[in-house]
């Protein structure tokens, strides 16, 4: 069967330094470190397959051992892969150090990314079949972010991988079509101003051009503004919210429970819920 949605963006891996306490300039901590598959587009992808999504993963990955694990990682979980490109390039690999929070410290990416592939990534969609769904990551080259928003899709929503990124993102307002799903932090980078709260700042987003904006607040409640109104919905008792660096599997529950045909509200709290006191990413969590 075809798929219902295509996430598009990036696979590596990642190698994930979580310390004990909040790193500083020079610090060398305890903690715990993990060796994972990564990329918000193959977490996100993951994420759906778990839910019962058919989804497919478009990506760019080296012709090399490392790259045929990942694409290994993902078929297991009944994503499709077929149509991702192998480039004659090492496969990349994102350092983290985090905080205990998951919150990022710092960073070194080596990578092949799909900014390398440029718009040839998206030639399988512009060929067809493409699913109404496409959800999209920030590590597009801008050439490729201003084709992926002429896909004959249904729905796009773009994802952005950390908040300093988000502004990559920005022109796709300009076209009006494009859903966003981000938090707080992403929504002030996007638009350079901060927002107190995250319903001011969905608001803002669908003011600046967003066709829907999702937009979480860690422990706080989460806003959704779109064709339909504005709901906001408080993360559930006991849950600990949208922790940092969860926004891919938030996301893919939300598109999940959206595809499920619940109502915008029910989606948004059914997403909040995913995540229970001390639950982490399932894609990125270390060995405890």
């Amino acid at each position: 069967m075809p798929a219902e949605v295509a996430c598009i963006g990036a696979a590596h891996w990642d190698i994930v330094g979580r310390a004990t306490r909040p790193p500083a300039a020079g610090d060398e901590l305890p903690g715990r470190v993990a060796r994972c598959a990564g990329g918000l587009a193959l977490d996100l992808a993951l994420g759906l397959a778990r839910a019962g999504v058919r989804v497919e993963l478009i990506t760019a990955l080296g012709r090399d051992t490392e790259g045929d694990i990942l694409l290994e990682i993902a078929a297991r979980a009944g994503v499709m892969t077929g149509r991702s490109l192998r480039l004659d390039a090492p496969t990349g690999c994102h350092v983290a150090i985090e905080g205990p929070d998951g919150s990022l410290f710092s960073a070194v990416a080596d990578s092949l990314d799909t900014g390398t592939a440029g718009v040839r990534l998206l030639e399988p969609l512009a060929r067809g079949p493409c699913p109404p769904l496409v959800v999209a990551d920030d590590s597009l080259d801008p050439a490729a972010s201003t084709r992926l928003l002429t896909l004959p899709v249904s729905r796009l929503i773009l994802v952005p991988a950390r908040p300093a990124r988000a502004a990559r993102l920005r022109p796709a307002l300009a076209r009006g079509r494009a859903s966003l799903i981000l938090n707080r932090a992403g929504a002030e980078a996007m638009l350079g101003r901060p927002f107190r709260d995250s319903r001011i700042a969905a608001a803002a987003l669908c003011a600046a051009g967003a066709h829907e904006a999702v937009v979480t607040d860690g422990r706080l409640p989460a806003s959704r503004t779109g064709p339909e109104g504005t709901v906001t919905v408080p993360p559930p008792p006991g849950a600990a919210g949208v922790p940092p660096g969860a926004d891919a599997a938030f996301a893919a529950a939300l598109i999940a429970a959206d595809l499920a045909g619940h109502a915008p509200d029910a989606a948004l709290a059914r997403a909040l819920a995913t995540f229970e006191e001390g639950r982490l990413n399932e894609n990125r969590e270390p060995p405890r």
